[in-house]
């Protein structure tokens, strides 16, 4: 998966509600290579992202202790609106 590409999509959908595994509504919008949602005030890091996508997590459990809110990070690039347009 292209990193650019991948930001570029995240960029694109951010404003709009994505869903966590647990189904908690997640929005977030992107500042310059950060990302900051409405569940927590932390933000996530770009590297994160393309880190994760690197990995093709199966589940959120994949993710934990490699990035940033593991969940966050799992919802949105699991999301088809990202994952079918970025590959």
């Amino acid at each position: 998966m292209n990193d650019e590409i991948l930001w570029a999509k995240i960029q694109q959908h951010q404003g709009e509600t994505f869903y966590t595994v647990r189904k908690k509504e997640l929005v977030y919008e992107v500042v310059g290579d950060m990302l900051y949602h409405n569940l927590t005030s932390a933000g996530i890091p770009r590297s994160d992202f393309v880190k994760a996508a690197s990995l093709n997590p199966k589940n959120t459990a994949a993710l934990h202790s490699k990035v940033r809110g593991p969940s966050y990070v799992y919802a949105i690039i699991t999301d088809p609106r990202i994952k079918c347009d970025a590959e």
